[in-house]
């Protein structure tokens, strides 16, 4: 099993519509790759969001990572 952890912190000035949408499109998007096995989060007093994603394998976890959807909704939300 890959574990992947990743820390969202909510930027300035973000729309927090654009944010669910982008949200729910990743999550359609994890979800349908072949060894994801799970995704769960908790959210800090300070805001800080922490996502802990589990995939089957690093051959499972590749198309996540390098999905061009990925990085594009990282760098906007």
């Amino acid at each position: 099993m890959i574990v992947v952890l990743s820390s969202i912190v909510d930027r300035p000035g973000v729309d927090d519509e654009e944010y669910g949408r982008t949200e729910s499109r990743m999550k359609e998007i994890v979800v349908s790759i072949p060894g994801f096995m799970s995704c769960n989060s908790c959210v800090s007093d300070d805001g800080e969001d922490l996502a802990v994603a589990r995939f089957e394998s690093l051959e499972a976890l590749e198309p996540w990572r390098t999905h061009p959807e990925h990085p594009e909704a990282q760098g906007r939300v």
